[in-house]
């Protein structure tokens, strides 16, 4: 079985980002918003996830260049916020998925 860490950093591949609510509905089922928010937050700190401004106070997260090479993705475009079309694009996906 996969663990979170590489549940998470793999959502983080596929759909270009992750949201706490996104993980709450995939990774995180039946656990509380705190519990999505702790494991967040650590992988911030290990420097495995960047954080970025979405609407009002909630974020999205993307990948480091670092944790984005390890699953073979350019890890240029990961330290810089989306622009508006590939934000809407990817958090668009992540929702539908």
């Amino acid at each position: 079985m996969v663990d979170r860490r590489a549940q998470v950093e793999l959502l983080a591949t596929r759909y270009g980002l992750v949201t706490n609510e996104g993980l709450l509905a995939s990774v995180f089922w039946g656990l509380s918003d705190k519990a999505a928010e702790r494991f967040l937050t650590l992988l911030l700190k290990e420097r495995r996830l960047n954080s970025f401004p979405l609407v009002g106070r909630k974020r999205y997260y993307t990948l480091t260049s670092e944790a984005a090479r390890e699953y073979g993705v350019d890890g240029g475009r990961c330290e810089l916020p989306m622009g508006a079309q590939a934000l809407l694009q990817n958090f668009a996906m992540m929702a539908f998925c």
